[in-house]
């Protein structure tokens, strides 16, 4: 069976310097008092009259792996059912602004890794309730259900199309419910995602005044790491659209800043310096990759001659992963259609 990989402290990969939102998103939703009262807002009736509401409880543990790239967060928590059956609520976050078409497919596999780790001894496998957080501008309109995704006419084949689906929740959405919560830090987090999307003076208006709640509950509660996720996740959000001076976050979460602290400025520097880093290592991929493009356009056209225009344009959009596979395949393939057989697997 596969293991999950533990959170450490709610946090192991989600550090708040490599991964700011993620580090906010865990905060947000990592006790099992914001897990219930997600589903005490937005969940069916039925869901809930059949879940042992007092005994949500969290898994403190993550299946988000390489694997699952369109999902940066993710939050999984266990919950017993009338009838005696454990089952899991898993909170994940689709971190793409942009929508993509095949994302239940992607949920799907990400079910089997957490029912390869819970899956008992006689093969039976538990109930999970998907909830997908979408924070795009764009409308959702890519399917929830995986059967939408099967190509051409399927009714004559329903009994044999698996069907699955998920509750997906856009910023919208979720700002609907924000006056019924009485979590303070999902109702923040909520809050300060709707806040990045404005822009210039407004923005730093309603920051100010969001992040002066956000010490008064710190102050009160003493998460002063709460406060830090909050400030590096707009930090890097804004710094990252090149439309606020980022000096100006800085001066309002120093003005804010707990008492007896003085982190502002050094989280800032430590986010910069890991931006640089990235940005390096994402140089030497990319260029490990046009290596790699250039290397097999060369090799298949000195075997099979002027590769077609679409052939290219494939090649140039296919994967690390589809490109090394293509290059340990090289001298198996007998054409052009099996080297874009193998692109399309």
């Amino acid at each position: 069976m596969r293991a999950g990989r533990k959170l450490l402290k709610f946090l192991d990969r989600y550090d708040i310097i490599n991964k700011p939102h993620d580090g906010l998103f865990i905060r947000a939703l990592g006790d099992a008092e914001a897990a219930r009262e997600f589903i005490e807002l937005r969940l069916p009736d039925k869901f809930q009259e059949r879940m042992k509401l007092d005994t949500i409880k969290s898994e403190d543990t993550s299946y988000v792996d390489e694997r699952f790239d369109r999902f940066s967060s993710d939050r999984v928590f266990s919950v017993e059912l009338e009838g005696g059956q454990k089952a899991y609520v898993a909170y994940l976050f689709e971190h793409k602004s942009k929508m993509e078409r095949d994302t239940i497919y992607q949920l799907l596999k990400y079910y089997m890794a957490i029912w390869d780790d819970k899956m008992n001894e006689d093969g039976d496998i538990p109930l999970i309730i998907p909830i997908l957080f979408y924070h795009g501008r764009e409308d959702w309109t890519a399917p929830t259900k995986l059967s939408e995704l099967i190509m051409g006419e399927t009714d004559w084949a329903e009994e044999i199309i698996p069907e699955f689906e998920c509750y997906l929740y856009t910023l919208e959405d979720l700002v609907e419910v924000m006056p019924g919560m009485t979590v303070p830090k999902l109702r923040f987090y909520i809050e300060v995602l709707s806040i990045v999307r404005e822009k210039g003076e407004i923005f730093l208006e309603l920051f100010d005044e969001f992040l002066k709640n956000v010490s008064e509950y710190v102050e009160r509660s003493g998460e002063d790491d709460f406060y830090y996720s909050v400030y590096l996740y707009v930090l890097q959000d804004k710094d990252a659209e090149e439309e606020i001076d980022s000096a100006k976050v800085i001066d309002i979460a120093r003005k804010y800043e707990p008492e007896g602290r003085d982190r502002v400025k050094t989280l800032a520097d430590e986010l910069k310096e890991e931006a640089k880093q990235e940005g390096f290592e994402e140089g030497k991929e990319k260029g490990r990759r046009e290596e790699l493009i250039d290397t097999l356009v060369t090799f298949l056209e000195g075997r099979f001659g002027v590769l077609s225009e679409d052939l290219e344009e494939k090649i140039e959009a296919s994967s690390m992963e589809d490109l090394k596979k293509l290059r340990e395949n090289f001298f198996n393939i007998d054409s052009l259609e099996e080297a874009e057989e193998i692109l399309s697997e």
